[in-house]
């Protein structure tokens, strides 16, 4: 098994920490979800800023080292599509609002309101 430094191997799976200041704490979240099938998750905080994790495979045949090292890839992915979504949020809003006008949603509620409505008689 080829191990890194930042990997830590035990009887109880794999350990490694997560830097929350570099990561944050939902894509971290969202890494963990994506994993589920292929290993047990644990998480801890180590203190306000580090959380550590704990990986131990459902089966024998895949390495830990390789699902710790696709873990932290997928962590960095998922880190800079919360980065590019906040960056986008207001052009994301301006193109919905724009589609979302041009439906009109809003007029058969208010001619259903206008037939309904006794003042309009």
């Amino acid at each position: 098994m080829v191990t890194t430094r930042f990997l830590h191997q035990d009887g109880d799976g794999l350990l490694f920490e997560v830097d929350l200041d570099v990561y944050g704490l939902t894509p971290l979240q969202k890494v963990v979800h994506k994993f589920t099938d292929r290993c047990f998750v644990h998480l801890k905080h180590r203190d306000e800023r580090t959380v550590e994790v704990r990986l131990k495979s459902k089966t024998s045949g895949e390495p830990l080292d390789l699902i710790a090292g696709e873990f932290c890839n997928e962590i960095l992915d998922q880190r800079l599509r919360e980065v590019i979504a906040l960056e986008s949020e207001g052009v994301r809003n301006l193109v919905i609002a724009h589609a979302l006008s041009r439906v009109g949603l809003a007029e058969p509620a208010s001619e259903e309101s206008e037939r309904n409505d006794p003042r309009s008689e």
